[in-house]
This record gives structure tokens, C-alpha cells and sequence, in this order.
């Protein structure tokens, strides 16, 4: 994730503090979808022949509209400014570990070769949570390139309890003699 993107989020996060956190989220998330679903728009903003004036004008309608909070519609205001547009996803995953730290959550993904039980899941997420001293998020994905077993991803750490990881430093090993 870029310095820059990390820096507009906690400055972001400064401003609405740990209570805001969550309309936050949900509003940048919401103008994400809007840059993806309006032809143009997310152009218009970064658009330098377009008069300033016009584009905080659109951004107070559209805040206006969508019910953004005043916080978010200043910082949108800023990111186009400073010409960041185009970190937005930077931008918003930075702020998501940002508004996660700030309610004590981890959020971990957890990839299988086939679903495990809500049973199992629950009691890898209790494990996480004791081993971090967090509440865990654990998302689920199933991916047959792991053969069996379990990766995990917690933060930019993986820890690789897969038969294909197996199998790739045993490989490993084998080459090097």
C-alpha cells in the first residue's frame, strides 16, 4: 500500500476519530461504487480542464445526496486537489485497517481446498482471536491450488499449513541438496 494513501487515511481517521470510523467507511466504500458505476465521473474529478469550482459543486450535491457526512465531502475535496484520485482503493483499504485497529479487529483470510463447517471456522477464529488478542474476521475462500490443508493470512503474513506448500519446500529442499 503506497506511504501516500496511508498518510490521507490517517489523517482522515484523525479527523472523524474511532466513533466515525464506520459512517467513514461506509461513505468512501459508497463513492468507490459510484467511481466504478458512473461513466465518467471519476474522469470529470481528475479532469484538470474542468474548473475547481465545478467539481466542489458536484461533490457538495453528490454528498448532499448521498448523505455523506461533511468530513468525507472535505476530504474528497482534498484527494482531488492533490490529484489522489486515482489511489482510492489505496486509500480506502488503508482507512479499513485504520477503522479496524481503532475497534480492536484483525481481519485474516483463511483459504481451503474444500468449505469447512461453521463449527470449524468458528474455532479457528476463536484460536486467532486468543493468539492476537483481537476479534478475528476471518474471511473464507476455498481454492483447489492448495491440494489440502490450510493458508492463512493475517495482515501481510501467510502462514502455510497447505499440502502445495508442503510440497513446494519440500521441492525446495530437494534442490538444494
Amino acid at each position: 500500500m503506497a506511504d501516500a494513501a496511508r498518510r490521507y487515511a490517517r489523517a482522515l481517521m484523525d479527523v472523524v476519530g474511532a466513533g466515525g470510523a464506520e459512517k467513514t467507511f461506509n461513505d468512501l466504500v459508497a463513492l468507490g461504487k459510484w467511481f466504478e458505476a458512473v461513466p465518467g465521473f471519476k474522469a470529470a474529478l481528475e479532469n484538470p480542464s474542468v474548473p475547481q469550482d465545478v467539481k466542489d459543486n458536484f461533490i457538495d450535491r453528490l454528498g448532499a445526496e448521498a448523505s455523506f457526512s461533511a468530513e468525507v465531502v472535505r476530504f474528497v475535496k482534498v484527494v482531488v486537489v492533490q490529484r489522489r484520485l486515482g489511489e482510492w482503493t489505496s486509500i480506502l483499504g488503508a482507512f479499513q485497517v485504520l477503522a479496524d485497529e481503532s475497534r480492536g479487529i484483525l481481519r485474516a483470510r483463511m483459504i481451503t481446498a474444500e468449505g469447512l463447517s461453521k463449527r470449524k471456522e468458528g474455532e479457528i477464529r476463536a484460536t486467532l482471536s486468543r493468539v492476537f488478542g483481537k476479534d478475528v474476521e476471518l474471511e473464507s475462500v476455498i481454492s483447489s491450488d492448495i491440494l489440502g490443508g490450510i493458508q492463512l493470512q493475517v495482515g501481510s503474513t501467510i502462514y502455510d499449513g497447505s499440502v502445495a506448500g508442503a510440497l513446494g519446500a519440500l521441492r525446495a529442499t530437494l534442490v538444494k541438496g
